[in-house]
């Protein structure tokens, strides 16, 4: 049936209407009417949500009814609350990716019960990768371990005993003898808390299995890292610190999980060239609280030595980004918003150039690396594929003996692991003897290997870097949205309003919530 022509009209006027509705640029926010503001009541959810991470409480929405507004008194009693704490910490988990599960510093050293206890020692003990037997373990005269010879296996097998293990002291435990041993000094003269005790066979677990783990000690241990860092950022808050201590502070929190790492895992956490360490080691265990593994919810203030350098030398950290590069790329990339990208026609490096070992200078990578590599330098004294700390007196700048060893042969671990020892071009072995930090570092930036992460982070308080970024995360992380380019007049401001209140994330928090562009509905 054919339409009239004015019923012709009417469609083309309704798609015209309706591409314009669809194509039309919205109006900028600070042009909206007045009218898109929300009201109270969506405003009390849009601050509940933004600072407590939850929606209002049915009796506050009914205080809410006789009032005009949502009072100040409310949102500054939010922002001193431990929901306020907790619900920051999380929002910095994108910015410091602190979960640690692509490292574990101590995998080897795993327990199970006997028939089946299997761990890096069975060679040792038994002379091949076999369980022990699962009947009861017989002791001589002296109270050495009796072991059965199996033609069959062809490994020496012994019995298991009952163990309460620290996890769970309440649990008896079948362990493997060998594995179970207490002793804290092998006849050889070994430590057998240490790494050296996995090659003595007069060495185990120690006295409830103290230097050994499961699966699930490991992920225990594991979270409780990211949690500390957790921990800290949501005590810095809620007690009203600067939030500056996040960078130069030198207090941590420590669980029983963390505490016991300390004492009996992190001697052993050494792999030589084969994974990461702890060792040497970044705090003295004797200074931490007495907690039992099993204090997991329980979580102490511990005050670390001068040279650590807030969250930032956290193992939580240091672990997660285990090159001295990625450290400081984390940083910058998240806390300074300066991402380090190629230039736009990507990088050309032609065949001669790539022969270039000091990436500071060769052509292309130079982009980048000019200034990531004295940035990275700041973390000179922290382990590579570790967290241990290379104290001064003992990991001088430049040692004697690793520049000998690495001409005559026979360097030991901690020349070759911390210390340049060999190279292929003259410029690289015009560093042999130096600490690797130092390869290719110009003497005006030495410095920043002695004084680590504080002066990096100093440097970037002062000229007012990271209050600029951090205004930016927050208003990111508030409105659900980046800062747009026509407003980087109030975020100047805002930032101004952070540094001037001696970086008190609160009065940046409210300054953001109560500012017209974050009640506008969007």
């Amino acid at each position: 049936m054919m339409r009239r022509p004015y019923q012709w009209i009417f469609a083309f006027c309704a798609l015209v209407l309706c591409s314009s509705m669809v194509w039309a640029t919205p109006p900028a926010p600070d042009c909206e009417p007045a009218e898109a503001q929300q009201d109270k009541y969506q405003y009390l959810r849009s601050l509940s949500l933004a600072v407590r991470g939850t929606v209002p409480t049915i009796e506050e929405f009914q205080a809410l009814h006789d009032l005009d507004d949502v009072p100040d008194a409310w949102i500054d009693a939010w922002l001193t609350s431990t929901e306020f704490g907790v619900h920051v910490a999380r929002s910095h988990r994108k910015l410091l990716w602190n979960r640690v599960d692509n490292r574990n510093p101590y995998r080897a050293f795993g327990v199970t019960a006997a028939p089946n206890s299997a761990w890096d020692q069975q060679v040792v003990y038994r002379g091949k990768h076999v369980g022990c037997l699962d009947e009861p373990a017989e002791f001589d005269a002296n109270g050495n371990i009796v072991a059965q010879w199996s033609p069959t296996l062809g490994a020496f097998q012994e019995g298991y005993v009952i163990v309460n293990p620290y996890w769970d002291l309440d649990i008896d435990m079948k362990v493997c003898a060998y594995n179970a041993q207490e002793a804290y000094m092998s006849p050889t003269g070994t430590e057998c808390g240490t790494v050296a005790a996995l090659a003595d066979p007069f060495c185990g677990c120690g006295p409830n299995l103290q230097w050994c783990s499961t699966t699930d000690v490991g992920e225990t241990v594991r979270q409780s890292m990211g949690l500390a860092v957790e921990k800290t950022i949501e005590r810095t808050i809620v007690e009203g610190r600067p939030y500056t201590d996040l960078f130069v502070g030198n207090v941590t929190y420590v669980n029983g999980p963390l505490v016991h790492m300390w004492r009996h895992f992190a001697h052993r956490a050494a792999y030589l060239d084969r994974g990461e360490t702890m060792l040497p080691l970044a705090l003295d265990p004797d200074t931490l609280p007495d907690l039992p593994y099993t204090a997991v919810d329980t979580w102490v203030a511990v005050e670390l030595p001068p040279e650590h350098a807030g969250i930032f030398t956290s193992p939580a950290y240091l672990l997660r980004f285990s090159t001295n590069r990625r450290r400081a790329r984390q940083f910058f990339e998240s806390f300074l918003c300066k991402p380090f990208l190629p230039p736009a026609g990507g990088l050309i490096i032609d065949e001669e150039s790539a022969k270039e070992p000091d990436l500071q200078v060769r052509p292309g990578c130079q982009y980048c690396h000019k200034g990531l590599e004295p940035a990275a330098a700041s973390w000179g004294r922290w382990v590579v594929r570790g967290a241990g700390y290379l104290e001064p007196i003992e990991y001088p700048a430049f040692r004697e003996d690793c520049e000998y060893c690495a001409l005559y042969g026979g360097c030991v671990f901690d020349c070759k692991r911390h210390y340049v020892t060999s190279g292929f071009t003259s410029k690289e072995t015009d560093f042999i003897g130096w600490m690797k930090s130092y390869q290719f570092l110009q003497e005006k930036d030495h410095p920043k290997v002695e004084q680590g992460p504080k002066l990096l982070f100093q440097k970037n308080i002062v000229n007012g870097t990271i209050a600029q970024c951090t205004t930016k995360n927050t208003i990111s992380w508030l409105s659900r949205r980046t800062p747009r380019v026509y407003e980087a007049d109030w975020v100047a401001n805002l930032a101004s309003v952070f540094a001037a209140s001696g970086y008190d994330y609160a009065t940046l928090v409210k300054a953001i919530l109560t500012d017209p562009r974050f009640r506008r509905s969007l």
